[in-house]
């Protein structure tokens, strides 16, 4: 006996959840390098 179930639901969130990943883990980079760039300025002051 054997059972289907259908992961198509799951597979489309996966796959949206690694895109939201990958967006966010862009946008930590971003921050990171605007605050390093601010940090090396405020100690040029």
């Amino acid at each position: 006996m054997s059972s289907c179930v259908d992961i198509t639901d799951f597979k489309r969130c996966q796959v949206a959840l690694q895109a939201k990943h990958e967006d966010l883990e862009c946008l930590m980079q971003d921050r990171t390098n605007a605050l390093s760039v601010t940090n090396a300025r405020l100690q040029e002051e």
